[in-house]
């Protein structure tokens, strides 16, 4: 993984890609160093005619482009220890339930800052 940035307002294919050029730019890495792109199947990400992967390729005609990465990451866990396995499956299904819902997710991202604050 390169990085890690919200998005301040909107998400948008063009606010993804500026977001990750931006931070090439900032770092002087050019886009033609990236090797490789991976993400989610949103259609913001991997569109073929709009898509953030789309931009990206347009600059860097020579990236491999993955999609669900996260996904292939299950497929690998599918195949450790069964009591790493079911740890690993209690950690998604929490996960999974606190992103489902817009307001526990912020509640949540507020509860980590704190505990942050804390330490």
């Amino acid at each position: 993984m390169v990085f890690c940035k919200s998005l301040e307002t909107t998400t948008s294919a063009a606010d993804v890609y500026d977001k990750v050029n931006n931070y090439l730019h900032v770092n002087n890495t050019p886009i033609e160093n990236i090797t490789s792109y991976a993400a989610d199947g949103a259609p913001v990400m991997m569109g073929k005619k709009k898509g953030c992967s789309k931009l990206m390729k347009d600059k860097n005609p020579e990236m491999i482009v993955v999609n669900c990465v996260i996904h292939r990451e299950y497929l690998v866990a599918k195949n450790i220890t069964p009591v790493l396995n079911e740890v690993l499956r209690s950690i998604i299904k929490c996960i999974n339930s606190i992103k489902a819902n817009a307001k526990c997710e912020r509640l949540f991202e507020k509860f980590c800052e704190m505990k942050m604050q804390i330490m």
